[in-house]
């Protein structure tokens, strides 16, 4: 299997692509969590076991995880790419600011973000599970 971050780094639109997953990843791993583990539990308590609800909640974790690592991981790209087509002889146009950070580099941020905060709305989510009694 080809790595993705190799794929990325050599074609633009795989690169998009890879910036787009990772911006949905996050919330898309929640609402699966939501979506199977909930109808999961009622069947889990009659089963007398919760380890598909744990299984559940475990993939969406691993899902929103490997999201936010793909996130930062192009967030890098993206600085490091910047710096080296950064030519130190070049002027600034006046019109762009030092504040102003590119749109590719700006999905990446947002997607670690989102990615960050959905992993820890699904931990919170699967604490009662985890720590209380679900099947009362």
């Amino acid at each position: 299997m080809r790595d993705p971050i190799k794929m990325a780094e050599h074609d633009p639109a795989f690169a998009l692509a890879l910036l787009w997953l990772c911006i949905l990843a996050g919330p898309l791993s929640w609402s699966m969590q939501l979506a199977v583990a909930y109808p999961l539990l009622n069947w889990s308590c009659r089963a007398e076991h919760l380890l598909p609800v744990h299984l559940a909640t475990a993939i969406a974790l691993v899902f929103s995880a490997v999201s936010a690592y793909l996130s930062w991981h192009n967030l890098k790209l993206h600085r490091t790419l910047e710096r080296i087509n950064e030519n130190p002889n070049s002027q600034k146009r006046g019109s762009e600011s030092e504040s102003e950070m590119p749109p590719r580099q700006f999905m990446a941020l947002a997607g670690l973000m989102l990615s960050l905060f959905f992993l820890l709305v699904i931990v919170i989510q699967w604490l009662p599970v985890l720590l209380l009694d679900a099947c009362i």
